[in-house]
Formats: structure tokens, sequence, C-alpha cells
């Protein structure tokens, strides 16, 4: 097994050149010098390796930065070669917990067995007499990067917790400050202390994470296309920035390996863009949606959430109960006049019974005036150029439901004690692991598309995958526990199946990368799941790291949104779509909706930009937390800006390299601008309202 993994390990090498070459081919934008993406140093070798004599360590140098491993005990040094300033760091690079017990990689010893082409192989034991041995690789991908991975048995059959890869107390030889970037939902751009531990779940979808200083940085990428759950850490503190990856509990012995994923150690020069560059180069070998992405799903900013019969006022607008006639057109102008335009309408409670409950049987017709009257309400509505999508749950069922009748108790479930999860009680909570639920599950979809015809099909609750999912069931035929990632994928990936190429899906939040090559978008709480403390832009990364998934963000869920202005600016700031809920009138301030309704007006206009697959995050500007998204259409480019600062930012705030004929719009305000052009290069005077946002275009000749 070890040496099947080692093979395999030595043939993930990408090259380097394929990093950013697109990108390259787009025009750049920055504050006081435009922005280009960061390439390696002309500088850097490939790795060189030399072993001390009586082979207690080994070194690796690629002529910027030395990697010691010592062997005896384990640990690992990071530093910069020569004089050259850079990323410093010493210590453990494992744990493991055994019950009480904690080992650190200093309480282990290694023996090199074969430093064979790229590949280093070490056997490793501890010192401590328990009997925990196994195999540290080390592959030598390129000049700045190292794929570790690590496998460890036991003689004797035992839980263990692991923690691989670690790197302890990150400098930078020659600044006070180190900053950190922390993709999770809601990324996390600062040097401010911090202790962050997310799992790879719609928490955490992306699968890097980065330190670095003025002269670049240190990243750690984990290579899994299977959905391993794990947890990625970080932390700041007065001893520097800290990355780790944690893996849940789990059982191994005499034949019995340890399970991580292998793992990029990578270094880079500037900052954290090119981490994150690197990352979508990896993810672009792999990444292969089930079913083409839809451009015109793509181009839906205001999604609106409506209600028929239950739960929020404002579904009397589409659906009259008295004499179950339905009048989606009328509701939809209203909103239409309110918002700006509905480029989409999601019907929550289609599916809710009174007599089997709001979730699980999905065939409420008798209810609602029958299927063929609801088809045609669907039909002329799509008709007339806005896509129908439909609420469908993907764990819960009400206890009455006929599913829950005959599967229920079987189905769901278990916590750690054995108890049904108390989430949404009485309704249950289906495992989504179980073979049998996910079939029924898929059924319904197929069966409702064709009785409905609906172009949108949602799945609530998926993406998420969070550890209160767990499930301890022992008759479900899935390993004790169960985290949810996996059983939550091949949910979505049937239910994909089940419904077609041409339908598109969507979840309530963004899942692992991974997991959204099986659906279309999602909707996201990347804006509010994070305070303005650890994120002043509050930009998803997730959305520029994959952005041909389309997100709708959710400010507030089922309560009215009020005078919430900032994040829906942020909403815009991040080029994404807004989810619509409550009535128009009483849950929307004024100057809420007339916001939207410009936002939208500009999406609409520009939708090339808005949907381009060349989006680029947190580029450059002429001043502090003032910040800019830029997404490159077709002969124009676009940015987005927002002031985080509480007092009013002006000045040249922006730059791009000019071309010959362009011209450039402050969007936002209507008007030209005529920026300072000097060496190539055109300078933007802007003005900027505390916590406000701008829009420039530049039209190329």
């Amino acid at each position: 097994m070890a040496n099947y993994r080692i093979t395999i390990l030595a043939a993930l090498f990408l090259a380097v050149s394929a990093i950013g070459n697109a990108a390259e081919n787009l025009a750049k934008v920055g504050g006081a010098k435009p922005y280009t993406p960061v390439k390696r140093s002309l500088k850097a070798a490939f790795w060189r390796m030399t072993q001390s004599p009586d082979g207690g360590r080994f070194a690796l140098s690629d002529g910027l930065r030395r990697v010691v491993v010592n062997l005896r005990p384990v640990s690992m040094e990071i530093r910069s070669e020569g004089k050259s300033p850079g990323i410093t760091s010493a210590g453990s690079l494992w744990r493991v917990r055994i019950g009480d017990q904690v080992l650190q990689s200093d309480d282990f010893e290694g023996t090199i067995v074969e430093a064979r082409g790229p590949v280093i192989t070490i056997e490793v034991g501890d010192r401590r007499g328990l009997g925990i041995s196994g195999v540290l690789t080390f592959s030598l991908l390129d000049q700045s990067r190292l794929l570790v991975d690590l496998e460890l048995s036991s003689r004797e059959t035992r839980r263990v917790q692991v923690n691989f890869p670690t790197i302890p107390g990150i400098k930078h030889s020659d600044a006070k400050e180190i900053s950190y970037c922390f993709p999770r939902r809601g990324s996390v751009i600062n040097s401010i202390p911090i202790e962050l531990r997310e799992p790879h779940s719609g928490l955490m979808p992306l699968q890097f994470m980065d330190a670095y200083g003025p002269s670049g940085g240190v990243y750690l990428l984990t290579r899994d296309i299977h959905t391993v759950y794990r947890y990625f850490l970080l932390s700041k503190n007065a001893s520097g920035v800290s990355l780790g990856v944690e893996y849940p509990e789990q059982e191994i012995g005499p034949s019995t390996r340890s399970r991580v994923v292998p793992t990029v150690l990578g270094f880079h020069e500037g900052d954290w863009h090119a981490a994150l560059d690197i990352y979508k180069t990896w993810v672009r070998s792999w990444y292969k949606p089930d079913a083409p992405r839809k451009d015109w799903f793509r181009r839906v900013f205001n999604f609106r959430q409506q209600f028929m019969r239950f739960y929020i006022p404002g579904g009397e607008k589409y659906y009259d109960k008295a004499t179950k006639k339905y009048t989606f057109a009328e509701g939809i102008a209203d909103d239409a006049k309110a918002f700006g335009g509905v480029d989409f309408l999601h019907l929550f409670d289609w599916g809710a019974s009174e007599k089997w409950g709001r979730c699980g049987d999905y065939a409420p017709w008798d209810e609602i005036g029958g299927v063929e009257a609801f088809r045609q309400a669907v039909k002329a509505t799509q008709d007339a150029g806005i896509p129908v999508g439909l609420y469908i749950e993907g764990y819960l069922i009400d206890p009455q439901s006929r599913i829950a009748q005959a599967h229920g108790k079987e189905w769901e479930i278990l916590d750690s004690n054995g108890k049904p999860l108390s989430f949404f009680a009485p309704a249950m909570n289906m495992c989504s692991a179980v073979t049998a639920w996910q079939d029924y599950l898929a059924s319904v979809y197929a069966r409702v598309r064709q009785e409905t015809g609906a172009t949108g099909y949602y799945c609530d609750e998926m993406g998420f995958a969070d550890p209160s999912h767990f499930c301890y069931a022992p008759n479900h035929g899935h390993p004790v526990p169960q985290p949810p990632t996996a059983g939550q994928r091949e949910l979505v990936r049937k239910i994909r199946r089940a419904l077609g190429p041409e339908a598109a899906l969507y979840t309530e939040e963004t899942p692992c990368d991974v997991s959204t090559q099986h659906q279309d978008g999602s909707f996201t709480y990347a804006i509010s799941s994070v305070r303005d403390e650890w994120s002043p832009s509050h930009v998803n990364l997730t959305r520029f790291a994959l952005p041909s998934f389309k997100t709708f963000e959710i400010i507030t869920c089922d309560q009215p949104l009020g005078n919430q202005i900032v994040p829906v600016r942020q909403v815009f700031f991040n080029g994404e779509g807004i989810w619509l809920e409550g009535p128009a009138d009483k849950w929307f301030a004024p100057e809420v909706l007339d916001f939207i309704r410009k936002m939208h007006g500009i999406m609409r206009k520009y939708e090339d930009c808005f949907t381009s697959l060349w989006p680029t995050p947190l580029v450059p500007t002429g001043e502090k937390m003032v910040f800019a998204n830029q997404f490159p259409g077709k002969k124009r480019i676009l940015w987005t800006l927002f002031n985080a600062n509480d007092s009013t930012a002006r000045g040249e705030l922006l730059a791009a390299n000019h071309s010959p004929g362009a011209k450039y719009y402050d969007v936002w305000n209507g008007r030209a601008l005529k920026p300072r052009i000097s060496n190539g290069i055109a300078y933007l005077n802007l003005e900027l309202a505390p916590r406000d946002i701008g829009c420039v275009v530049k039209e190329n000749g």
C-alpha cells in the first residue's frame, strides 16, 4: 500500500508554466501599480537534497529557502537561504492523540529507507514504546512545492486522532507582522490574533490556507477529490501563525493504517493571491461538472423566494387559496417593480400538505388545484422568461408523511447517544449516507420534474455538511460515526442524475469544492457569517475560486432585512446574486429597495463581466481599507469597490493598464472619468462614502 501511494504521489507533479497562463492574457489592474500575477523568482532552482553524515537529518534547498527535517527525533525547520528574507518556522510536523496521551512528531524517530528520484521515504516509530509506527514521505514537486504524506499503524488495534501536517510558529524574517488567508465561508484575510478551526465542508469550501509577509509566504493545500472529512486549523499569536490539518478519530492496527490527504507544502513570492492561483490551477486539473453550467442560471441576480399558502406573508399575490387559482404573473409584476426585476421565482411551500406534512411526500395536488393547473402556471411563467424553482428538503421528513411512516425510524440520523437528531423536531432527520434514502429522494426529484416541468430544483440544508450531522446509527451500512460530507455528495449526485443536465440544481450552502461539481449553484451565508473585524471586505473567495458556480447571498433568513444596506452593498461588491424573501413593502427599507433596483440594473447591463470565468478578488487599490474586485468582460473590464473605512475615501483609488482609445466610466454615479495617464497607466480619481461601494468600467477602444 505504501509503495502504491508513493507512486501516486510522484505522479502528482503539475507544471509551473500552467499557473496563471489564462489570467495573464487579461488586462491587469492595481492601485499605485497595475495588478499582475506574482511569478516565482527565476533564482529558484529545483530542490537539492543533502543528508547529514550520521543520517540524522536531511535538508532540501531550492536556493531561496531551506527545509530541514530532523529525524532523531522528528521535527521540521523552514528558513531562508543566505541573506534573503522569507518565511521561518520550526517545530512538530504532526500530532497523534491516543485517549489522554498526545504524541508530537518529536516523540518519534525516523530512518530514511529510500531517497530515489523525487520521493523520500522515511520509516518512523514512536520513542515511548506505544507501538505506533508508519511511513512519512516527501515528494519533490518543483522548486517551490513539496507533497507530504503520513501513514501510521499500530501493533495493537486502537483509535487515534491525527493532525498532519502541522506548521507551527510561522514568522517572517524581515517583518514584525505576518498575515494570513483562511478561505472559510466568509473569508478571513487579516493579521490580527485569531483561532480558526473549520471542517472541509460548506464552512470551509476550499482546500488551502496561507501565511505570508512582505517577500512571500507558505501555504498548505490538501489534494482531496474524495471528500475526506477533516478540519483546517489556523492560529495567530505572539509566536506567529500556525497551520494544520486535523482528522477525526480513526482506528489503526497491524494491518490498518491511518488515512490522511496528501498535502502540498508550498512557498511563494507576493501575498495570498499566489496561493489562490496555485489552488485554482490544481482544481482545473480535475474539476468537471456533471452537467454543463447554464448561462441563464449564472445570469440570475435577483433570486426571488415566494410562498403560496404558508409561513411568510406575500404568497397571496401568487395564489388564491379560496379559488385555488394561480396568479404568478401578477405577483412577479409587483416584485419586479419593487426590486427592479425578478430573474428567478423559487416557490418554498408548493409541496407542503396539511394532511401529510411539509416535507417527505411532495404530492399536495388535491390541496392546490391539481397537478395540471400547477404545471400550467409554471409553464406560463417560464414562457414569459422567468425560470421557476421548487423547494425540496434534503434531510427532513414530517412524522405524518407516508415515507416517514414507512421508513423514518429506519433511516434517521442517530447522535452519539443513540438518540434521533433533534433539529427541527418533531420533523425527522434522514441520514444522507443511507442508500435507500438517496434513491428515494432522487426518485422524488425525477417525478416532480416530470409532473411540473419546472426548470430549477432546490435541496434544502445540503451543502453545510457540519459536524452536528455526524451519524452514529449502527444499522445504516456506513462507518460509525459517519461524517456528512460524503453522504451529501452522493445524495446530490444522484439527484443531479435523476433531474438530467438541463435542470438547475442548487442547495442551501455552497458545499466543499469537490461536491460543487454535482450542482449548478447554491445559496450562501458567506457575507453574514463573518464579522467586520475578521473580514473588513467580506469577500467571498469561493465565488472567485469557482466562478462558474453561482452563489446567492442570504443576509437574513425568515425575517425582515430592514435597513441593512451595507451587506447588500457587499453582495454587489462580490458580484453575486441576492436572495430576496418577504413582502417588499414591509421587509425592506426604501433605501435598500432603491439600492437593489440600481444594483440589478447594472448587473444586467454588464452581465458579461459579472459572469466572467476569470474574476480576480481584492486587486490593489490606492488606499488602505478600500477594496476592489476585477471582472473582465467582452472588450471591457469592470471593477467593484468597497470602502470599509468609516470616513470618505478620495483620490486615485484605482489604476489600470491604459490602451489607446480606452474610455472609463464611473458606472454607479453615471459619469465619464478622465484619468491621469502616466507611463501607460490610467489613474482613476474616485470618491467613496463610508461603507459604500463604487463601480468603474474600462471600455476598450
